[in-house]
């Protein structure tokens, strides 16, 4: 399956899940507003990191790997073993910890101990988050990209139909809840795709394989990888709200919050393909000139896209701003055109981004992230003190450009270093 039908597919899922998250995000601006929406950006983040520990940080390496030896049965059944082990072990070690310190998670998340039920709910049923995280990967890495999409697809409508039920009759106490559940129950999903179609034969087989050390040691490096991403992004996130707060207002976070949604929304088409289609596909490839056709043509469908995305969303930004949200969101009008120029710029990097995970170049991934994260931070710091929030989406446009130049660096050293090998 190439990229352009990676892409189709991928954007039916997409365009399902915008229309889910249209309707929710629509019913968690009016029933708790800006303020709400700033809290529950903190929750988040806190628990994207705690899904992560739970998942061993592995998920990339999962789909790396078994693209790569999809052709060898006896490697591939190492790494089948292996990260299941790995998930399993990781999930349940998070899963007591969050039961233990509860009360500390729930005041940092929000200075409060009212939520701490959240938390051991969390620590239940972060096993089943990962493992469904742990079967997509597998799923990815196998190229069963329809049952994948589907899988997500489902996730999508349970998200809405939950958030949406628990919301009306809970409050901000049903969102947290909703966002803990719906993983869980996708799970149940996923394996039944999984089983049905017989996607994995053989099971037996692959519990008996024996583990090489080497193949821990190569999943580690994608933990590595994935705990500098989960760390980084969140906890720059997390200050710079915090930044906002203090220096200019709650709502104004609730503005940037929901401003970060709708980036993420529109650039999901671009993101699920790159995950699905471009992850496994540089995985296989192993010369110089493969690679460069690869990069061309993946620009060529993937920058008119973005510009042409980009561009409809700053002219229709108050009408989106009316339909996902209130007219108590109307100050964050002001706040696009950075943002959708950096947005730009990051699914420009993202293409050649992507090698550095492919390639499993741990050192260098952990730090052009570090690099990024602390740009960010700075610029944020700064920034915001001259031009208030709007210097918050500036910092972002920034960073990315920053970035980008530095995956451009990267790119011509791994083309090189494949020259060399030949």
């Amino acid at each position: 399956m190439n990229l352009l039908k990676t892409s189709f597919l991928s954007g039916i899922a997409t365009i399902i899940r915008m229309l889910t998250s249209l309707i929710v995000n629509k019913v968690i601006a009016v029933y708790i507003g800006p303020s709400g929406i700033a809290i529950i950006g903190n929750f988040q983040n806190i628990l994207n990191i705690l899904i992560n520990t739970g998942t061993g940080g592995i998920n990339s390496g999962v789909t790396k790997y078994i693209a790569e030896f999809n052709d060898n049965n006896k490697k591939r059944n190492e790494y089948l073993k292996a990260s299941l082990i790995i998930t399993i072990t990781c999930s349940l070690i998070t899963g007591i910890l969050i039961v233990l310190f509860k009360e500390w998670l729930s005041i940092k998340a929000f200075k409060s101990i009212d939520y701490k039920s959240i938390f051991v709910l969390l620590g239940i049923t972060i096993i089943f988050i990962s493992l469904n995280s742990y079967l997509l990967a597998l799923l990815n890495g196998l190229k069963q990209i329809k049952i994948y999409i589907a899988s997500n697809i489902v996730a999508s409508i349970l998200s809405l139909i939950m958030t949406t039920i628990m919301t009306i009759t809970l409050g901000l106490y049903g969102v947290l809840l909703s966002l803990v559940l719906t993983q869980s129950v996708v799970l149940i999903i996923t394996t039944v795709y999984l089983f049905k179609k017989k996607t994995i034969s053989n099971f037996r087989i692959i519990i008996n394989s024996l583990i090489p050390k080497t193949v821990y040691t190569q999943l580690f490096k994608f933990s590595l990888m994935s705990f500098t991403t989960m760390l980084c992004i969140p906890i720059v996130q997390l200050v710079i709200r915090n930044i906002i707060i203090s220096e200019v207002s709650l709502d104004s976070a609730g503005y940037w919050e929901a401003l970060n949604k709708i980036s993420n929304m529109y650039l999901l088409v671009i993101t699920t393909a790159l995950t699905t289609y471009y992850l496994p596909r540089l995985s296989e490839i192993k010369n110089a000139e493969d690679l460069r056709t690869e990069i061309k043509k993946s620009y060529k469908l993937i920058l008119p896209l973005v510009g042409i995305i980009i561009i409809f969303v700053y002219i229709l930004r108050d009408t989106i701003i009316h339909v996902l949200f209130t007219d108590e969101f109307l100050g964050m009008s002001d706040l696009f055109l950075f943002q959708l120029i950096g947005d730009f710029f990051k699914m420009s990097s993202w293409v050649l981004g992507y090698l550095m995970i492919a390639k499993a170049m741990t050192k260098l991934f952990i730090i052009t992230e570090l690099i990024s994260g602390a740009t960010y931070l700075i610029l944020a710091y700064i920034l915001i003190d001259f031009f208030g929030i709007v210097g918050v989406t500036l910092a972002y446009c920034l960073m990315y450009m920053i970035y980008m130049l530095i995956m451009i660096k990267v790119y011509f050293k791994i083309i090189n270093s494949m020259k060399s090998t030949l």
